[in-house]
């Protein structure tokens, strides 16, 4: 289920969407240079 699915504020669309379409390329980045999958976890959330 994607994030969009989980909020219903008109408002956050915008960010749903980059969030949607970013995460997984800011996650795999971080990942490519931490190699830990948590620590890139919690770096990806402080970015969004």
């Amino acid at each position: 289920m994607k994030l969009k699915d989980k909020l219903s504020d008109p408002g956050t669309d915008r960010f749903v969407e980059n969030y949607d379409s970013y995460y997984s390329i800011v996650f795999n980045s971080i990942y490519s240079k931490t190699g830990n999958f948590h620590d890139s976890e919690d770096i990806c959330q402080e970015v969004f």
